[in-house]
């Protein structure tokens, strides 16, 4: 299969001028509250490369000659280098969707507050669509401050805290448990089974370090003014993980020690993938292992893609982490 792309900028198609002069094109695709980055470096040889403007849209299309393509995403040119010899231009662009508002600091105290009205508040303030998993919906926030932090780090502490994940795609503020990737508009990403036989390379860490059976979290008792600590995992076992600070409630350090030890045994198990491009790959996505060895075979999360095109052809790289530690 021969790969292929397409390049807007600005909404003018400009596939056909650079294509001869493409050295390489990457996307990568990050989890959270990090913003996708799209590196294209052209050959500059006669140094008559028309130079972007900063703040240029780019939109990405990649995938297969004779094959629906697929988008990869709308990105604002941030940054050009220009160097030789040989002479080449690399542009550099962020996901257009983390906007400037996003990063301005705020101080506020949230009170009673669900993850759905607390989602949907922060998503109306950035002109944002929210969409939050039915099973975060209805959790209730007793109170948590918002101390000159800019939206985007909030969200990502919270996040943390429900071993979920918040990312913006689309136009669409996402909140989802980590595990259960969703497309833009919410849909679930579809599992993709892999074998050695499709792979170039492949590479898979395992250790105990940090494997924890349980994790302690304190709450304030306001009524004896004691620190009250919860214990979630298996009682009377060891290692166990003590979470810093104090949480509001009882509930509330049940659900952060929860998420905590949920990530800790995730993230026993990692791996590194190498195979041909394959553009349907996606961040938060599941893949199903299956023909490596016990241990490994199993279900798999997604947390980092890297589509790279270039002269020697069209190879995606993934970096996942075990679903069960």
């Amino acid at each position: 299969m021969q790969p292929e792309f397409t390049l807007e900028a600005d909404r003018q198609d400009i596939t056909d001028a650079i294509r001869d002069r493409l050295i390489s094109l990457s996307v990568t695709d990050e989890s959270g509250i990090q913003s996708d980055t799209l590196e294209i470096k052209l050959d500059d040889r006669d140094r008559s490369v028309r130079l972007p403007r900063t703040g240029a849209e780019l939109f990405l299309h990649l995938g297969y000659r004779n094959d629906k393509l697929s988008p990869m995403g709308l990105f604002i040119v941030d940054e050009l280098n220009t160097e030789g010899p040989p002479d080449s231009l690399t542009i550099r662009a962020r996901a257009a969707d983390f906007r400037q508002s996003l990063k301005s600091q705020n101080t506020r105290s949230w009170e009673n507050v669900t993850l759905d009205d607390l989602t949907r508040t922060i998503a109306g303030n950035h002109q944002l669509e929210p969409v939050i998993a039915e099973t975060l919906k209805d959790k209730t926030i007793a109170h948590i401050d918002q101390t000159e932090e800019s939206d985007l780090h909030f969200l990502t502490r919270l996040a943390r805290q429900y071993d979920a994940v918040s990312t913006i795609k689309e136009g669409r503020l996402l909140f989802v448990p980590k595990g259960q990737g969703r497309t833009a508009s919410g849909k679930d990403l579809p599992a993709i089974s892999l074998t050695p036989e499709q792979l170039t390379r492949y590479r898979f860490t395992m250790t105990d370090r940090g494997k924890y059976t349980a994790v302690i979290a304190h709450w304030h008792n306001s009524a004896t003014a004691q620190r009250v600590p919860v214990r979630v995992g298996e009682p009377d076992t060891k290692p166990v993980y003590t979470l810093r600070g104090q949480h509001p409630d009882e509930e509330a350090a049940k659900v952060a020690a929860r998420s905590k030890l949920d990530s800790l045994q995730r993230g026993t198990q990692t791996a590194s993938l190498t195979l041909p491009g394959s553009p349907s790959l996606r961040v938060e996505g599941k893949l199903t292992l299956t023909g490596f060895r016990n241990g490994i075979d199993g279900d798999w999360v997604i947390n980092q893609v890297t589509h790279k095109l270039g002269r020697s052809g069209f190879v995606t790289t993934v970096r996942a982490e075990s679903v069960e530690g």
